[in-house]
């Protein structure tokens, strides 16, 4: 709750404003809304996807955000496929999982409940029915690596061709049905009860036989 002052340097014949709560520099009288970055606007031109981009089209203008959108993650960067008698194999619990939900627990040191997992990431895997994970309490943070190790080795030993439109159709079918599920089993603290579950989505994976 300290009070600080913006202070003006002089660079290059140039004012700069300080920003003394994040740090950064400012070009003097410009519109910067963001702890002194340009704001982005939101793209929907691809496939009904919103999109956030750089508010400048010229990289020039702005080279930071420009380098941010670069490394952001790609068009469907949250979804991919296991051939099901590989992950069987090394999974055997799991022999009737038609998807594997990755799931992040932010708030997991506070989370009261009676999960025996630890784990900040952590993955739901589910059967034909939706509605309801195999795995409620989810997957240890050993689990979790061993999937992501198997997935990663799997993407490098096998030729990605595209995946079929029935797959992807199959998957968004699928995916609003467990966001449904997302909703169901989200529970955020209020004044009387203290209690958290948020789990967030990252990766769907879908088990091809």
């Amino acid at each position: 709750m300290q009070i600080e002052r913006a202070k003006i340097a002089t660079i290059q014949d140039k004012k700069f404003t300080f920003n003394p709560e994040f740090k950064v520099f400012g070009r003097e009288k410009e519109n910067i809304l963001l702890a002194g970055l340009y704001p982005w606007y939101p793209d929907d031109r691809e496939e009904g996807v919103i999109k956030h981009r750089p508010m400048s089209r010229y990289k020039s203008d702005d080279p930071i955000g420009r380098l941010a959108c670069s490394l952001a993650r790609q068009s469907k960067a949250d979804f991919t496929t296991i051939a099901a008698n590989k992950l069987y194999e090394q999974f055997p619990t799991l022999r009737d999982a038609n998807y594997v939900l990755f799931a992040t627990h932010p708030l997991r040191e506070v989370e009261n409940q009676s999960a025996t997992t630890d784990s900040y990431l952590t993955f739901y895997a589910f059967s034909s029915d939706l509605s309801h994970p195999m795995n409620p309490e989810g997957a240890s943070a050993q689990e979790v690596y061993q999937l992501i190790s198997l997935l990663e080795k799997d993407s490098l030993e096998t030729d990605s061709p595209s995946v079929e439109a029935s797959v992807l159709e199959s998957a968004t079918t699928a995916s609003k049905k467990l966001a449904d599920w997302l909703d169901k089993r989200t529970k955020l603290a209020t004044l009387t009860d203290k209690s958290y579950f948020l789990p967030i989505p990252v990766v769907l994976v879908a088990v091809l036989p």
